[in-house]
């Protein structure tokens, strides 16, 4: 008999159907607990050698989910540099190599082994050329990883974070972490990057990290069988991902408690911590970025003053505007993409946005290059490197014309971008405009103090010292914008840190994100994160949905009796049995068991999966006797069928679930589900059973509970209109009136 496939836990999703929570399942925190309990109990006489193994398996698997992951973000950063280049150029002689390995010794525009696509066809200086060969590379390397993304995993498209928040949080999303997606993930995103559509790779790093943790455990027979162990091992990919994304370890591990993890006990931060520091040193030792700590290193050697202190706060009003307009932007467009022709047409609409990406980017300098090397040039010094003339007093108006220009483009093109079916992410788009915007703020601060140097606010700058340091607020817009689209504080202050390698703009950047912080806040809770699951439907238990309950009583969300697939008895045959299982078309994964169906007493509960390993152990008992009997020559004669077979789920009841009043708020019991984690919650009242809430009931409650809130606001809204309606119409009569009364 095979293993049969549940749903979801005592009761039927199709009774009561909602939309986005009926795809998923969920795991039960506290039964996987019990189960670990269980099985350490069992292992308590194994050898010196295999109990080392028992315990050593926890940091065997984080360093190999750390080794792993660092060896898929080298390999993906060292092709997405290559492929970005060559959109501009080759090599001669070493077509495989990207721009900045092949100019190893040489200044940046003096480089004479890499040529541009004009210089190999035509001639120098062919601008049409360059400009066809950027456009065709760039549409083709889109059109590859969208037609990838449909035609291999769907589910590998988009940042993933939304997702891996929700499985964290305790629901199981199918093929959504398996070795497809991160086949296409992996593939697609150098792919992604090399287009030049306004997305990042530093997001999705989340998702392809969170594959690989959920793919190795398999491996280990501790975490093989066991969802919730699984989801420490989860969290610390998580965290590695980011880690490995910005060269920051212990600004990933942050990151994973701060904005992905609903259970993050101190074990699991270690582990974090641990599987953080293996990823960034694989990624230390394969070195993709040729003697480069990370991907962009920042290094000031200048102090803030207090006179910038307004600046400041000017960057974090920006952050958390821009990050509130992109969050409802990105929403509208996704929506107006869901309603629209255009959705029956993925691939088609990649090339197509591509396209415009590339034929509009390629005019502007800012926006031509690599969004990774454009925040390289936008944060550093004029003493430095000077980018396009950037820092040139003759030439400041035309360099602040393109970066306004680069500033509108990559917000306009970033909105669009979101929702196309490519791997994408928000991190490294958001830290652009932010980044342009900063630069500007910058640029201008620099032309205030040095047009009126002799005010008093400046008497603290030395004449013969640069007094403002323009590619500083450059870096702290950037932080500030991405701040804006995650609503992220700690762990974004401690990336900054690990990138600059000096604690001097701490306090900068504190202002700048908590006045991100309370901005975007104003315009409404949660980041792009939070937008997305929102906007996918997906099955996440979050605090601020508390309000949404209204104070309304548990028995209004639970599951009735009535609706209840329920035993009467523990005691049974196994034909009797395998027709409980057989019934089962919803998809139970247990079943309350009741004194009798009139009385409701309620013993215990029994999971649909110990129904059937009580059959199995019921026909393996069968056949041994059988067996047993025929060698000894007796003739068995007590049971002629394994039907026959009394099958005892007594063993297997939990008779101590966790229960609730039927007249509990489910405030109270919303946060049971968030802090205990189980799947089920018993509803009893005098020991009665009166039905079962499970996190699908508590889903649907909020779902609804937001939904009456709504058509509330849409009344008082019409009743409002109504009334001013009236009042305007009066005003007309009372006017005459007075006429006549004077």
């Amino acid at each position: 008999m095979r293993a049969p496939q549940f749903n979801e836990t005592g009761h039927s999703d199709t009774a009561r159907p909602s939309e986005g929570t009926d795809a998923f399942d969920t795991i039960d925190w506290m039964n996987d607990v019990a189960a670990d309990h269980k099985r350490r109990r069992a292992l308590e006489n194994l050898s010196p050698l295999e109990s080392a193994f028992e315990s050593m398996q926890s940091w065997l698997l984080v360093s190999a989910v750390g080794i792993a992951v660092g060896l898929v973000a080298a390999f993906i950063d060292i092709v997405a540099a290559w492929l970005t280049d060559v959109r501009l150029g080759h090599c001669i002689g070493e077509w495989y190599l990207p721009k900045g390995i092949c100019c190893t010794g040489y200044p940046a525009e003096e480089c004479p082994k890499w040529i541009d696509w004009s210089n190999t066809f035509y001639g120098p200086d062919a601008y049409v050329i360059n400009y066809l060969f950027y456009i065709v590379f760039s549409t083709l390397f889109a059109a590859a990883t969208a037609v990838m993304v449909v035609t291999i995993a769907p589910k590998a498209a988009g940042s993933g974070s939304a997702e891996v928040k929700t499985i964290l949080g305790g629901f199981i999303i199918r093929d959504f972490l398996d070795f497809p997606t991160l086949l296409v993930k992996a593939i697609g995103l150098p792919l992604t990057v090399a287009s030049g559509l306004a997305v990042g790779k530093e997001g999705p790093m989340i998702h392809v990290a969170s594959c690989l943790g959920a793919i190795l455990p398999d491996f280990f027979p501790k975490y093989r069988f066991n969802e919730g162990r699984k989801r420490e091992i989860l969290s610390a990919a998580a965290g590695c991902g980011v880690a490995v994304a910005f060269g920051a370890p212990i600004g990933g591990v942050l990151f994973s408690l701060e904005e992905l993890s609903s259970f993050f006990p101190a074990k699991t931060m270690l582990r974090s911590y641990f599987c953080a520091l293996v990823g960034c040193v694989t990624l230390q030792l394969v070195d993709p970025y040729r003697g480069k700590r990370v991907l962009i290193e920042v290094t000031y050697t200048r102090n803030w003053h207090f006179f910038e202190t307004g600046a400041f706060l000017l960057l974090g009003v920006f952050g958390g505007l821009s990050g509130a307009f992109v969050i409802k932007m990105a929403g509208f467009v996704g929506r107006l993409r869901k309603r629209s022709w255009v959705r029956l047409f993925p691939v088609r609409e990649v090339v197509v946005v591509a396209s415009m990406t590339a034929l509009i980017g390629y005019l502007n300098p800012f926006t031509r290059i690599d969004s990774s090397e454009l925040l390289e040039v936008l944060f550093k010094e004029c003493e430095e490197f000077d980018f396009n003339g950037m820092c040139k007093l003759n030439n400041r108006g035309w360099t602040i014309l393109l970066l306004v220009l680069a500033l509108a483009t990559k917000l306009g093109l970033t909105i669009v971008s979101l929702g196309l079916k490519v791997p994408a992410g928000i991190f490294i788009p958001s830290m652009v405009w932010g980044a342009l915007f900063g630069r500007l703020v910058g640029i201008w601060m620099q032309s205030f103090q040095q047009a009126w140097p002799d005010l008093p606010m400046f008497s603290v700058c030395r004449p013969d010292t640069p007094c403002v340091t323009p590619g500083m607020y450059a870096l702290l817009g950037a932080f500030g914008a991405l701040g804006g689209v995650t609503r992220l504080t700690l762990a974004l202050t401690v990336i900054m840190f690990e990138l600059t390698g000096t604690l001097t703009y701490i306090v900068p950047c504190m202002i700048v994100l908590m006045v991100t912080k309370l901005v975007g806040d104003a315009f409404g809770k949660g980041g792009m994160t939070d937008a997305a699951i929102h906007a996918n439907n997906l099955p996440f238990l979050e605090v601020a949905e508390d309000e949404h309950t209204g104070g309304r009583p548990v028995l209004q969300a639970m599951t009735p009796f009535s609706e209840l697939t329920v035993l009467k008895s523990t005691l049974m045959t196994v034909e009797e049995a395998e027709q409980v299982l057989a019934e089962n078309c919803a998809g139970f994964k247990g079943y309350p068991v009741v004194r009798s169906a009139r009385g409701r007493e309620f013993l215990g509960f029994v999971q649909a999966v110990d129904v059937w390993q009580a059959i199995q152990d019921a026909q393996h008992n069968f056949g041994g006797v059988v067996e047993e009997s025929g060698r000894a020559g007796e003739s068995f004669t007590g049971l002629r069928h394994v039907s026959d077979v009394m099958v005892d789920l007594a063993p297997y009841m939990n008779r101590t679930p966790l229960t609730v009043h039927p007249k509990m708020h489910l405030e109270a019991v919303l946060d049971m589900f968030k802090k205990l984690g189980p799947r089920y919650i018993v509803v009893l009242f005098n020991g009665r059973l009166e039905g079962i809430v499970t996190k699908k009931d508590m889903l649907r409650a909020v779902h609804e509970g937001k939904e009456e809130d709504l058509e509330d606001s849409r009344s008082l809204l019409q009743d409002t209109q109504s009334l001013l309606g009236d009042t305007f119409a009066l005003l007309p009569r009372r006017g005459r009136l007075f006429q006549r009364n004077g």
